[in-house]
């Protein structure tokens, strides 16, 4: 194929890029995997992503008869796929691939790779997620949180909002609990001579949250079916007696605006979220919360994963396991050198 003639493809190609959810006419989907995928939420938005990945990989002008050929030929071995895996797999590895590609040119700042689980499905496509925008900065940006909260496996909880006017206690009680580093003390983890605020010093924390338009709301769900004591053993939560009390703060305005830049943009962040076990009657703070996930949950906000509760961060994800919250993916970001 001439250079002009791989001109003319690229462009036809880029032209049907924007046409539906996928790089193709799902009215005119040909073959069982373009069908498959544009019945598909996950392999449609894969698709789009390969559609960006690819639109960057040729924008420098550089090397595109070689990157269109190699595009076609990975086209061939996806509609050679017979599963859903499959394809799902093709797509990973194929924006995976111009990813790098593009690092190596120099094009991104840099880069999301894993600290941990590259062996799990979940993982795998949200690096891929991450790895979709371009970087403005050398450091993590604050879209990060987006990118990964609004991945299309990944459900909204059903949260209650309560009126924090009757619920004032409720936040007092929170900001207390923080002022004396949480489940820390009962771990003999804080100075027992460390000096304790007064309650109007608390007071005056509560009065400045609300002022500021904070919100409160809860969710009735067990977060973790194992604990550890300040004794160092593993004991097994009580079934049905868990509520998660969630502060969070509405981003409006030009924070809401700024809060996440990138192409293309991922679901708005919200708000800024902070998540606490309680007891079932919201009287106190859970008793079988350590420090660790005490921390975790403080540092990650709650969704759902195949209807089930899942802690998620900018560069990790935690979920229930066998003592208490597991780090099921961590990821970290890579500078590359222009």
């Amino acid at each position: 194929m001439s250079l002009g003639g791989v001109f003319a493809a690229c462009m036809v190609f880029g032209a049907t890029l924007s046409a539906q959810a996928s790089s193709f006419d799902c009215a005119k989907a040909q073959g069982r995997v373009e069908r498959r995928i544009c019945t598909d939420v996950e392999l449609s938005q894969l698709d789009d992503e390969l559609a960006t990945a690819y639109a960057a990989s040729v924008q420098d002008g550089k090397d595109i008869d070689g990157i269109w050929k190699d595009q076609l030929r990975w086209m061939h071995r996806r509609n050679a796929c017979t599963t859903t895996e499959c394809v799902r797999t093709a797509y990973l590895e194929r924006i995976q691939l111009l990813s790098v590609l593009r690092d190596k040119k120099g094009i991104r700042h840099g880069r999301w790779a894993y600290r941990l689980g590259e062996d799990k499905q979940i993982c795998n496509a949200l690096l891929s997620r991450l790895n979709r925008f371009d970087r403005d900065e050398d450091t993590v940006t604050p879209c990060s949180d987006a990118v990964i909260a609004s991945y299309p496996g990944f459900e909204t909880p059903q949260w209650e909002e309560l009126d924090l006017k009757a619920q004032k206690d409720l936040l007092s009680k929170i900001v207390k609990y923080n002022g004396e580093g949480g489940p820390a003390r009962n771990f003999g983890l804080v100075d027992p001579q460390r000096p304790v605020r007064s309650d109007s010093e608390y007071g005056r924390e509560v009065a400045t949250r609300i002022e500021a338009g904070v919100r409160v709301r809860v969710l009735r769900m067990n977060l973790v079916s194992h604990y550890k004591t300040p004794a160092g053993e593993t004991l097994t939560a009580a079934p049905q007696s868990q509520v998660m009390v969630q502060l969070y703060s509405p981003l409006t305005g030009d924070a809401r605006k700024s809060y996440c830049v990138g192409k293309p943009k991922p679901r708005q962040v919200n708000s800024l979220a902070s998540t606490y076990l309680f007891s079932s009657d919201l009287t106190a703070p859970s008793a079988i919360v350590d420090p660790a996930t005490y921390g975790t949950m403080t540092d990650h906000d709650v969704m759902l994963l195949a209807g089930q509760p899942i802690l998620v961060g900018t560069e990790s994800l935690y979920q229930d396991g066998a003592a208490g919250l597991e780090l099921v993916c961590s990821f970290r970001f890579l500078k590359v050198e222009r």
